[in-house]
């Protein structure tokens, strides 16, 4: 897609939560489909146009937000929101109960974003979100938060918005397991070693080095995170092994294996794909996710 026209619609940032007001900023909201274009206008005003493809489809963003609200305030009682409506961009979060576990700041959140200009695909995600720097920024909590993803066609819009009102009822279930890999991962620990030789084990060589550079960023990780460093005592071949994890994998003189809290590998392997595209960053968590349970 490309977008023809872009104009600034609404951007609102930590609102006390309030039904009614979410229902009214929506309201104005109207996306449709013409003559192989996505229109979208917020206060009669045109703030997208973007050309599509006879397969798109519209997903009513405005309408599953006052439909999945009343849903919502019976699973996370939500206490802070923020909007965005900008260009052809529309992202809702939901902001719930905070609390902390073992110096960690968790809170349930409600995230859900569309797109009228082919920025992004349709996505809703609720469950427990970590804090993980001083700014607020959150970031899902293992593979078990429940997502929906797809793109905007036909066959699966109509599909997906149907699924994010009949599966809320999943929201405790999904908070329950979270909070059972929380707990699985602060009071066990795992081989640095492991981890690394399971990450590894991929036979597509282009991929591979790919997977170097980022098992090395984990080691640095572990060393420096602002939030998730060790903290433990290390010698000289432990510290090497983290900052060359080649050394460790041969086997080499000089290298040291170390035994981690699974919660610190867990965060320090995701932090590497934080801002990385969504696919991408789903892929490493289940793959960290299950080396770790395993």
């Amino acid at each position: 897609m490309k977008t023809k026209r872009k104009h600034i619609g609404i951007c609102l940032q930590k609102e006390n939560y309030n039904q009614t007001e979410i229902d009214t900023l929506v309201k104005p909201l109207e996306i449709f489909k013409r003559d192989g274009k996505v229109n979208t206008f917020y206060a009669d005003e045109l703030i997208s146009q973007a050309r599509c493809s006879h397969k798109y489809g519209v997903f009513d963003f405005g309408n599953i937000v006052r439909e999945i609200l009343p849903k919502v305030e019976n699973h996370i009682n939500p206490i802070d929101f923020s909007l965005r409506i900008q260009s052809g961009v529309q992202e809702l979060k939901l902001f719930a109960d905070k609390f902390e576990i073992n110096n960690s700041v968790y809170q349930k959140m409600l995230v859900l974003s569309s797109s009228s200009n082919g920025a992004s695909p349709l996505l809703m995600n609720i469950g427990l979100f970590r804090q993980v720097c001083s700014n607020g920024l959150m970031a899902g909590v293992g593979n078990n938060d429940f997502k929906i993803i797809t793109k905007h066609f036909n066959n699966t819009i109509e599909l997906n918005s149907r699924l994010l009102t009949e599966r809320m009822d999943l929201v405790e279930e999904t908070i329950f397991k979270q909070l059972e890999f929380i707990n699985k991962m602060e009071n066990e620990q795992v081989s640095y070693k492991k981890c690394i030789d399971n990450l590894m084990l991929k036979p597509n060589t282009d991929e591979r080095k790919t997977l170097f550079q980022s098992i090395k960023k984990f080691g640095v990780n572990l060393l420096s995170s602002e939030s998730d460093k060790l903290d433990l005592t290390l010698n000289e071949f432990q510290i090497n092994a983290l900052n060359n994890p080649v050394g460790l994998l041969r086997n080499e003189e000089g290298f040291e294996d170390v035994i981690i809290p699974k919660i610190n590998a867990y965060n320090c392997y995701t932090e590497v794909f934080r801002f990385a595209y969504h696919f991408i960053n789903e892929r490493e968590n289940r793959r960290i996710s299950e080396i770790l349970l395993n």
